[in-house]
């Protein structure tokens, strides 16, 4: 508890703009690519603020420097991996309860408009998540329509993989969101 107490408070000693760009990282998970994390930075919207906009590699160089997060250069991207997972999870508790639901729910629509399910699944998890993490916040029939057949997706997919209690759990977020959609 208190290297966890430790940790919050060197994350909150960074610039806001570095917080936030920590804050959405957190989202994505441990492993995030530069491309990734730079377009939910130019599209994704806290409370507070507008977005924090385009990002460069620059704009993470305050994180690099604290050994929070650790480039990670390979031939056809530019990853980076938080150096712990307190780390993570401190950026993560930092992000303001209000803006929570809404910020998984703005990562989960932005990284489904940028991705090609078809051609692309590795991202349909972190997908997934984020947008499970959202759902209170989408009231729209078709939006939840559309969310129950990605939980489906990721439940075979998981069925699959031999993980059937993730795959029930996708399953019954479907099933919720289908029952939800008539109330």
């Amino acid at each position: 508890m208190l290297g966890q107490i430790f940790v919050l408070s060197i994350i909150k000693s960074l610039t806001k703009k570095s917080q936030q760009i920590l804050q959405i990282a957190s989202c994505i998970g441990i492993n995030f690519s530069f491309s990734t994390l730079n377009k939910l930075c130019s599209s994704i919207k806290f409370s507070d603020s507008l977005s924090i906009g385009p990002i460069t590699n620059l704009d993470l160089e305050e994180s690099i420097a604290n050994n929070y997060i650790q480039l990670i250069p390979l031939a056809n991207e530019t990853r980076y991996k938080f150096q712990h997972d307190r780390i993570l999870e401190a950026s993560y508790l930092i992000i303001d309860e209000n803006d929570l639901e809404s910020l998984h729910a703005q990562i989960g629509y932005s990284l489904l408009q940028e991705t090609d399910l078809k051609k692309d699944s590795t991202l349909i998890f972190t997908i997934i998540y984020n947008l499970n993490k959202g759902k209170n916040k989408i009231n729209e029939y078709e939006k939840k329509k559309e969310l129950s057949r990605l939980n489906l997706i990721a439940a075979i997919q998981s069925k699959k993989a031999g993980d059937y209690k993730k795959s029930n759990s996708f399953i019954s977020i479907a099933l919720e969101l289908l029952y939800s959609s008539f109330s």
